[in-house]
């Protein structure tokens, strides 16, 4: 472990003060998270984001009173591989992976809840909050992860969770992983089959499912009435009148007089 000496006192002599410069001297030092966290916690004057797990089922709440230092989030696309012949492994996006959020961190014991970095208000036995992820992850409960000063905001289930009781102050280190909830929509094998049969029937009747509607065909042509101009067939079939000019420039040799044309003039349309 290396504190950051030639960074603290570079930034004193840059005018910021010795509380600024030894906090930014611990933030690029060799120390481990938790010895960091407490060397800041000590000083004092630092902003931290809350961290709140939220059960959806029960209405139960976790406050994160020691805020862990680092929270992973990872989202990506999701890939399926393929090994085609000749050209090795080739790669497709098939949907996105689904979010994940992870940390590790500690609860701290009762001994701590009088040092500055702890949110004492927010402190609970470190077992009773065991025992709560524990009896979330095992009956699959629907959280919700909030971290505030983030944009994560995030509805999930606990993935895995693990914890270890370390040293005399009553602490338990832990480790959680967070996958994304995301609903899904189980049918039975009755209803996929009855899906399936319905869709082969349709393919073979060329009729399509309720619920869908064909294409209107697209018209090519209109045959004028009487007392009808170009600039009126352009409004009712190319949706402005402005659009005559393309008419006639396609039914030239038909219209001798763009206001007053003969009825019964077949015109062909522009394609819209």
């Amino acid at each position: 472990m290396k504190f950051n000496v030639n960074g603290v006192v570079r930034n004193i002599l840059r005018g910021r003060s010795v509380k600024t410069s030894l906090l930014r001297g611990l933030a690029t030092s060799g120390l481990s998270g938790v010895w960091r966290t407490l060397a800041v916690g000590a000083l004092g004057g630092i902003s931290v984001a809350d961290v709140y797990l939220i059960n959806q089922e029960t209405g139960e709440r976790i406050a994160l009173y020691w805020v862990p230092e680092k929270i992973s989030v990872k989202e990506a696309a999701q890939f399926q591989s393929y090994n085609i012949i000749e050209r090795g492994e080739v790669k497709l996006p098939k949907g996105n992976r689904l979010s994940a959020v992870s940390w590790s961190a500690i609860f701290p014991g009762e001994k701590r809840t009088e040092a500055g970095y702890v949110k004492t208000a927010n402190w609970q036995e470190p077992s009773e909050l065991i025992g709560m992820l524990q009896a979330w992850r095992e009956s699959g409960d629907k959280l919700n992860v909030l971290i505030t000063q983030t944009n994560v905001n995030l509805d999930v289930y606990i993935k895995e969770f693990s914890y270890s009781y370390e040293g005399g102050m009553g602490d338990a280190k832990y480790s959680i992983d967070l996958i994304a909830a995301e609903d899904l929509l189980v049918k039975t094998v009755a209803e996929v089959d009855a899906e399936k049969a319905a869709a082969a029937a349709q393919s073979k009747s060329g009729i399509p499912p309720l619920g869908t509607r064909a294409k209107l065909p697209v018209q090519t042509s209109a045959t004028s009435r009487a007392g009808q101009t170009l600039w009126s067939i352009a409004e009712q079939k190319l949706g402005g009148g402005a659009k005559w000019a393309e008419l006639y420039a396609m039914n030239r040799a038909k219209v001798k007089n763009v206001d007053e044309l003969k009825a019964g003039t077949k015109l062909k349309l522009p394609t819209v």
